[in-house]
């Protein structure tokens, strides 16, 4: 009988303990994916950045080779183009930006799940103690 007994705490010592681990783990493993989320946030306004100043490169090059063959900056297939290049780099950051969000918005949703797997876990195993 007291051997049953003993058996009993110390399997609910250690589920209990079970469970804690599960939380701390779960717990550290969102944190990892915030941290990551904001990472993805941080590089996707970089790539916007830099698709924004490759339009601007391209643009500069439209300018000089329209001025460089005699064409009219003002003229409205130049004006046209620019307006083109401008907007086309416009999106393309806009996207570079959306793609991150939407990566970090991902993360950010695995972290919370991770959280309550881990509170599952460790009230899993304080009812295991008391179910015994």
């Amino acid at each position: 009988m007291w051997l049953q007994v003993l058996g009993a705490v110390v399997g609910g010592i250690g589920a209990i303990k079970g469970g804690k681990a599960a939380k701390r783990s779960a717990y550290a493993k969102a944190a990892g994916m915030e941290r990551r989320a904001g990472q993805e946030r941080a590089k996707a306004q970089m790539r916007q950045n830099e698709e924004e100043r490759q339009a601007e490169l391209l643009e500069s090059r439209a300018r000089a080779v329209a001025g460089v063959s005699g064409t009219g900056l003002d003229s409205p297939g130049i004006i046209s183009t620019i307006d083109g290049i401008r907007a086309e780099g416009a999106y393309r950051g806009l996207i570079a930006l959306w793609n991150g969000e939407e990566e970090a918005t991902g993360l950010e949703s695995g972290a919370a799940i991770s959280r309550m797997e881990g509170d599952a876990a460790k009230t899993a195993g304080t009812l295991n103690v008391t179910a015994s």
